[in-house]
């Protein structure tokens, strides 16, 4: 293969883009921002786009450093917290804690922007994303020990806060974005929640 179809194909399969997300994502999991885990994560990122080609990034990202550690940082903090609550939770309860399923609807409706919310919301442990309504952008989550409507709030306001930072290090727009209050949840049974429950039905059916 020549210099020129070797360029081509580098330039075809690896998306800058698409490297800064994955090497984000990789600190972001790793929860450390040095050096080596910096070289590692764009390392892991150039292969994986060599060798797994992703689909080209449609979507136009404004990457902000300043806002996009700060991202870092508040995962870092929610991770901390979460797993401390989560095993003081399991250890003092009288009788194993369950939760709760209820929706979240996010400002952003974008399919990225959604995702990724999602993604960082379920590595947060107590929280995981069943479904998503990618039409109005709303979270189908279940919350571990989140019972009372005020709980689910609070919950609520977590979630918005992580998508407000994401939108303010990536999206370009996020101004027009962050100018709307989010959703307020579906009444009664939503198409989300309906949907899971079926699903469960048809398990037990099996």
């Amino acid at each position: 293969m020549s210099s020129a179809s070797l360029g081509r194909a580098w330039r075809d399969r690896v998306d800058l883009r698409a490297v800064v997300l994955l090497t984000s994502l990789w600190l972001l999991l790793w929860g450390s921002l040095g050096w080596l885990d910096l070289i590692g994560g764009v390392v892991v990122a150039v292969l994986v786009c060599l060798f797994f080609p992703l689909p080209r990034l449609e979507v136009p990202l404004a990457f902000r450093p300043v806002a996009l550690a700060r991202l870092g940082a508040h995962f870092v903090g929610d991770l901390t917290v979460a797993s401390a609550s989560v095993a003081w939770t399991v250890f003092t309860a009288r009788r194993p804690p369950s939760g709760t399923l209820f929706e979240v609807p996010l400002r952003s409706t974008d399919e990225l922007f959604v995702a990724t919310t999602a993604g960082m919301t379920t590595l947060v442990p107590g929280s995981v994303v069943l479904d998503i309504d990618r039409s109005v952008g709303t979270l189908l989550v279940h919350g571990f020990a989140v019972y009372t409507p005020e709980e689910q709030q609070a919950f609520r306001h977590r979630v918005w806060r992580q998508e407000e930072l994401l939108l303010k290090a990536l999206d370009p727009k996020c101004e027009q974005v962050l100018v709307c209050e989010p959703g307020e949840p579906i009444a009664g049974q939503s198409a989300l929640t309906g949907r899971v429950r079926r699903g469960a039905s048809e398990e037990g059916e099996e």
